[in-house]
């Protein structure tokens, strides 16, 4: 459903070697001057046997938002995505990680939201992964925002963090069949084949 390059270009297929298309995240930013856009040398990102680049490709991970200039007093805001879905679905989240803006290990630490509820909550990816230079994901199941058409994803900074920062790398939304094993309605097309026969 999407797939979000964060802070870098669209991805057509010929740049994935599973051969998606992964769009830029801008449209989808709740207020454009809270992320500021960094990027590294795709090259340098080394993956590892349970990140490979079937997971994402390395401009995925060579690309990040960053907590911007919201023109807000409080330094302590969030980054909010928010995208349009079917409310009587249920959906994966896949969030991208690499952290391409700290200068030594256990400096960043931030908090990932969904639905404005902390899905995780002080993340630390140099302690997850042990390095900077190792791209990480993690996902998670969760509805639309209190049954309306929309799925925020917020990253912000946790209140202990020396650096107030947060970072995200790329996205990926699914919609999940329902009980009727249907990601179009309550009608599956069994059911549909059995009464019209």
């Amino acid at each position: 459903m999407y797939r979000l390059n964060m802070g870098g270009p669209k991805l057509t297929p010929q740049n994935d070697t599973l051969g998606r298309t992964w769009e830029n995240d801008k449209k989808y930013l709740h207020v454009n001057g809270s992320a500021a856009s960094v990027s590294v040398i795709p090259s340098i990102i080394k993956y590892t046997e349970s990140v490979t680049p079937e997971i994402a490709p390395n401009w995925v991970y060579a690309t990040a938002q960053t907590m911007g200039n919201a023109n807000v007093a409080n330094l302590d805001f969030n980054i909010t995505w928010v995208l349009p879905v079917d409310p009587d679905f249920t959906y994966f989240v896949r969030a991208h990680f690499f952290d391409i803006v700290s200068t030594s290990l256990n400096t960043l630490v931030f908090n990932l939201f969904i639905n404005s509820e902390n899905a995780y909550p002080d993340i630390d990816l140099s302690t997850l992964i042990g390095n900077l230079d190792v791209p990480v994901y993690k996902d998670f199941v969760c509805n639309s925002s209190d049954n309306l058409s929309t799925l925020t994803v917020s990253i912000g900074p946790d209140s202990v963090a020396d650096y107030q920062n947060a970072v995200l790398n790329g996205l990926k939304i699914l919609k999940i069949s329902n009980e009727a094993r249907s990601l179009d309605g309550l009608c599956n097309a069994r059911l549909f084949c059995t009464f019209h026969l």
